[in-house]
């Protein structure tokens, strides 16, 4: 999508990307996730979203190029998992249908059934596997079973590829993890800067994200045939982030939010889409209240984010 189909004041008649938080269970503590941080605190509760309300949500949705099955959590932990990509694919709503997993959860033939059921492609998180940084930034991790489940994969002829996220815990140990994966037959990755919320882990710094660049052209040298992307600067289509407009989210209860990064669903004013169309709650004050002020002043919670463009 680019700049002259972004028009602040209309809703554009296609989505980009439609964020749908499927289940808030996880398998895994890790620091920075902010699953992690509320859950240390007593602020999270561990719940799935029904089948039927997702079917609805889907219903009251517009068309968009992208659906991502997953939120803050480990998608493949909901019991009805491959059902609700069939129920998507059926709705014949997205262009292509995504998910990130750490891959630790369910055996790999259920990947098999996913792709079966629909699911375009999907991320395997990565973002160590050295055992004890592992441990300090994917706690739980498993880096045996890991790398077992990474060749598995592979040997599936699924269409996998690794997303690693990169903090100052796990800096200097990139170019070992990315040679790594080379080793274990990934053929593509998909590095990231980690969102810095508040007691997890810390993101880089202007300096660390230089060095971050440099590493990764070392290894593209040393792994020509294993494509590296990286994007350090947000996109500039408007002056702000767009993802309100573009990239919605709807959290494991349902409620429209404005991105993939906040579940929030007060921001929107608590729009249940199991029950209002996307176009109602569009043109709800609320909504239409946020965004002026959205444009006006950055948030806080876009504080730390790398999708965050504003100087």
């Amino acid at each position: 999508m680019n700049a002259l189909t972004f028009v602040p004041g209309r809703r554009p008649p296609k989505l980009r990307r439609v964020t749908i938080e499927v289940t808030t269970w996880c398998n895994l503590k890790c620091p920075g996730c902010l699953r992690t941080i509320l859950d240390e605190q007593g602020r999270w509760l561990n719940r799935h979203m029904p089948k039927d309300t997702f079917a609805r949500i889907l219903d009251n949705l517009p068309p968009s190029e992208l659906g991502i099955l997953q939120g803050i959590g480990e998608p493949t932990l909901h019991p009805d998992y491959a059902e609700l990509c069939r129920i998507a694919t059926r709705s014949g709503k997205f262009d292509a249908l995504y998910m990130n997993t750490n891959a630790l959860a369910r055996p790999s033939e259920l990947h098999v059934e996913l792709k079966e059921a629909g699911l375009t492609g999907f991320y395997v998180s990565v973002d160590s596997l050295t055992p004890e940084v592992a441990a300090r930034v994917r706690a739980g991790t498993d880096i045996g079973k890991l790398a077992r489940r990474l060749r598995e994969l592979r040997d599936l002829g699924l269409p996998v590829a690794v997303a690693l996220v990169v903090s100052r815990a796990n800096l200097h140990d990139v170019a070992t993890t990315l040679r790594g994966l080379r080793d274990l037959g990934v053929t593509s990755v998909n590095v990231g800067r980690l969102i810095g919320f508040e007691g997890g882990l810390e993101p880089l710094d202007r300096t660390e994200r230089r060095m971050l660049a440099g590493l990764l052209d070392d290894v593209r040298r040393d792994c020509p045939d294993m494509p590296i992307s990286y994007f350090d600067d947000p996109e500039r289509i408007a002056p702000y982030c767009v993802a309100p407009w573009l990239d919605p989210a709807v959290n494991v209860d349902g409620y429209l939010t404005p991105c993939c990064v906040n579940f929030d669903p007060s921001v929107f004013g608590g729009i249940d889409l199991a029950r209002v169309p996307f176009e109602e709650a569009w043109n709800s004050a609320a909504v239409q209240d946020f965004l002026h002020a959205y444009i006006a002043e950055k948030p806080s919670f876009c504080n730390n984010c790398i999708a965050d463009n504003r100087d």
